[in-house]
Formats: structure tokens, sequence, C-alpha cells
């Protein structure tokens, strides 16, 4: 994907992406997305939508083929590309961010979360409020140290 990008050629998907409580689109919603009590996924709204929502299907199928995203880590997996993505948009605020530039920070992350399934060092909550990932815990100090964390993983996993 990144030798692709660099040579030009970008993700795209006609479709917009949904999944992983992640919503990409073009413009943001008039109301409400979600007609319950869910709280609506987390939203990336983004002039190159197309070309995002392309890039995350790509990953999903890549982590996917390869058995390193399911049921368990999607939410974090998700959550972390779409925080790439808002973090790529807003640091570009005063002028206008590239295109390039907020697919390449998303692959970015993507291939530390790689390294993070691979080492078996990825945290997952498995219940937190929507749009809350361990990543955010983590950096304000709310989670426990790792040694406690992995035994309170494993405690939820006999279930």
């Amino acid at each position: 994907l990144a030798s692709e990008m660099l040579s030009g050629v970008y993700p795209y998907s006609r479709t917009l992406w949904t999944g992983g409580d992640v919503s990409v689109c073009l413009h943001p919603p008039a109301n409400k997305l979600r007609d319950n009590f869910f709280p609506d996924p987390d939203l990336i709204v983004t002039e190159y939508a197309h070309e995002l929502s392309g890039m995350f299907i790509a990953l999903r199928d890549i982590f996917y083929e390869h058995r390193l995203v399911d049921a368990r880590n999607k939410y974090e997996f998700f959550g972390r590309l779409a925080r790439a993505a808002k973090s790529a948009i807003g640091n570009r605020t005063s002028r206008r961010y590239s295109k390039s530039y907020m697919l390449l920070s998303v692959l970015w992350e993507a291939k530390k979360l790689h390294l993070e399934i691979e080492s078996k060092t990825l945290n997952i909550i498995y219940f937190a409020p929507a749009g809350i990932h361990a990543f955010h815990l983590q950096i304000n100090k709310y989670l426990p140290p790792d040694s406690l964390f992995k035994k309170v993983k494993s405690w939820l996993s006999t279930f």
C-alpha cells in the first residue's frame, strides 16, 4: 500500500466505511446515526472519505486474512486507525491537509498495531464506553500497570 501511495495510486471505495464503531463520511450527518440507545460511531468527516474508506477496507482485508484482527480487538484496531486519521486532519487545520498525509498516517498506525498484535502487547478493553479505547486510558494513566492488566485479561478470558 505504501509504495502504491507514494507513486500516486490511492485506495478508493465507492462505499463509505462503517464498521468497528467507526464511520467515514463526506459531511457531518444532520441527525443521530443510530436510532436506539447505542451511541453513534466515531465519525471521521473528510473530503477524502472515499480514499480513507478504501484504506480501511484494504487494511481490514489484510489484517483479517492473516487473522490479526477479530471480534475481540476490532474496536481497538479501527478506533486507533480513526484516531490517526482525525489527528492528521486536525493537525493540518491551519492549512489544507493532504490526502497522502492522512492516508500515510493511518498506514503508519496500522504498522504500529501490527507490531503490537504480533508481539502480544496490544491492550484491549472488553467493556468500555463507546469511543474509549485502551490507548486513551493508557495515556491518561487510567489503566493498571501491564502486569496487573495481563492478569485481568487472563481472568476475563476464562469466561
